[in-house]
Formats: structure tokens, sequence, C-alpha cells
């Protein structure tokens, strides 16, 4: 086994965390929300399906067999400026609103929906905060598709559960159920941590630098708590052709992630056996810029007794540029020109 997939960023978390689907309350009020705009419109009940045949845990396949559904009853808004709202309540079997609630927002032609939810460690019993993250892409025949991600923040468990969606109309709001007016919702003001988004090369390299740095694409996408800057990004990649989603938790000015690497032994021949522990720390960069293009941390690979030991690496995500489309090939001469 190589030293990166060793040191790579995705590492199989030890525990669990309870899952949960979506959170988050907000008060009810009955709406009659003014004429939209022209836009995607949302509105009335909506079935929820996750495929649950193609969902990962950690970015590796963890497939399921009983099939998970929910539904929700939606309403939407677009202002003038093409500014678009949603605000949603989940349903019970029987079509009574649960308190759970949630407002969606049109950002580059896709609904996003970010709710979070208090939990606990399923190992440990430690709290731990989730991030249910919803991103759905308005298809024809008022049927949505799109991918639901759960992510599970902090240091004592963190993971990423998901799977995708299919959103199919079945009819109106169902009678009694009051939504929030969506023309009355507060406009959506971005986290600066949404801007660490996109494609990155991350180099890994040690210290003092011994050979050659290992080096990644990480696929990035940032989910945050709607006008808040409670945030969480995730990490796509691949190693030795194994796929790989790993979570970062954002605080304050930086992305930290904390995750168990297990037991080895503490040398040939003797007989302990010690655990250890990777801790990523990314800093965000000043002067901020949207999007990022350069962050900079540390990774350490620690260990405590019998045997402690400490190694230290430097991070660096270096965004990566599409490369400009090709010139327009010169037209063909007239005839006979």
């Amino acid at each position: 086994m190589s030293w990166l997939r060793g040191l790579a960023v995705a590492m199989s978390a030890a525990v669990l965390v309870v899952g949960c689907s979506s959170g988050g309350e907000s008060e009810s009020t009955t709406s009659t929300p003014p004429p939209s705009a022209a836009g995607p419109v949302l509105n009335g009940l909506y079935k929820i399906d996750f495929d649950v045949a193609k969902r990962t845990q950690l970015g590796a396949a963890s497939p399921r067999t009983e099939p998970m559904s929910a539904r929700w009853a939606l309403d939407s808004h677009c202002a003038a400026d093409n500014v678009c709202i949603a605000t949603g309540t989940r349903i019970k079997p029987d079509g009574s609103p649960t308190n759970i609630q949630g407002t969606l927002d049109l950002i580059d032609g896709n609904w996003v929906m970010v709710i979070a939810e208090d939990s606990k460690c399923r190992a440990g019993g430690q709290p731990a905060r989730v991030l249910g993250t919803w991103v759905l892409t308005p298809q024809p025949n008022d049927t949505l598709t799109g991918t639901w991600t759960e992510i599970t923040t902090g240091p004592d468990c963190p993971w990423v559960v998901q799977m995708p969606v299919t959103v199919t109309k079945q009819g109106d709001v169902p009678e009694g159920v009051q939504l929030i007016d969506p023309s009355a919702v507060e406009a959506r003001k971005p986290s600066k941590a949404q801007a660490f988004s996109g494609t990155y090369t991350q180099t890994i390299t040690t210290q003092p630098p011994d050979g050659a740095p290992g080096v990644l694409t990480i696929d990035v996408a940032t989910f945050c708590v709607r006008n808040t800057d409670e945030c969480a990004s995730t990490q796509a990649t691949a190693i030795e052709n194994d796929p790989q989603l790993t979570p970062l938790t954002f605080a304050g000015d930086r992305w930290t992630y904390r995750w168990d690497r297990g037991e080895k032994s503490c040398g040939p021949g003797m007989p302990e056996r010690v655990r250890s522990f990777g801790n990523d720390e990314i800093l965000f960069p000043a002067p901020s810029e949207n999007p990022i293009v350069t962050l900079s941390g540390t990774r350490r690979i620690e260990a405590g007794e019998p045997c402690p030991t400490q190694q230290v690496f430097d991070l660096k995500y270096d965004r990566m540029v599409a490369p400009p489309p090709p010139p327009a090939a010169a037209p063909a001469p007239a005839p006979g020109g």
C-alpha cells in the first residue's frame, strides 16, 4: 500500500452517526404569495425517492435494499431580478405537516437546501452536528433530479453519506398545511466559506521535505446553513482507483478534519500496538478571493502511548482553471475566391 494511500485525505472513519434526513425549525405562517416573476416553480406536494442502490459512505459503495422516500410541500417565488426562493415543510404519511422546515435557493440553475440537526456519534455517544444538503436540478414534467448528501461535522465522528434522488410532483399542497411565504423570506447571503469550491490539486509534502510530494486531484463542494457560517466542505478524489469522499468542518478561519487511522504495531518485534489519528487543518486565505485559488495548511499524523509519534506534512491546494476553448476555425474561402 503506497504512502499516499496511508496519508491521503480520505480514511475510513471508525464510527457512525445516527442518520437524519433533514431538520431545523422555523415559524410557520399562512401564505398567499404575490404573483411570481418568470422562473422555475416549486408549488405543491412532492415525493422524494432515494436511489438506495447507489448509496455511498465516504465515497465507497454502500448500497441498501429497503426503499427510502420522503414527501415535502413546497412553494416558490421568483423576484424580477430572477432571484428565486422556495419554502417547504416535510409531510407525514397521513398528510399532516412535521416540524421540519427548510428554505431552498436557486443557485446556478439548481435548487439548494441545507438543514442542520443535532445528533450523536454511534460509537461513544459524543454530540454531533449533521448537515443534510440537497442539490436539485429542475427537469421537464414537474420533476427534479439531484443529490442528497448527509455530512457529519466535528472532530469525533466525521462522516459523509450520499445518494442520488428523484423528486416528482404528486399534487397540490395538502389541505391544512401552511407554508412560509417565500416572497417574505430574507435574501440569501452567501458565507465566505462557499468560495472554496471547484477542482484543486492537493500537494502533500513532508516536513522537512523528503522525496517527491504526493499530489491528488480534489473536487470540492461547500455547503452552508442558509445565511450562517455553519459550513462543511466535501472532498472527492480517487486513491489507487478507489473513490473517496471526505468532510471538512469550517469554523472561524479554517477547515478541519480528524480521522481514525486504526491500530498498528509499535515496531518490529514489539507486542504493543498504538492507535493513530490524522488531523488536517486548512486556513482560510487572507486576503480572501472568490473563488479561492490557493489555500495552505498542515496534516499531522499522531499516535499516543505506548509509543507516541508525530509526523507533520504541508498541505497546499491550487485551484485548477479549465483551459480556454480552442480558437474558431477560419472560415472557408468563398468559391472561386
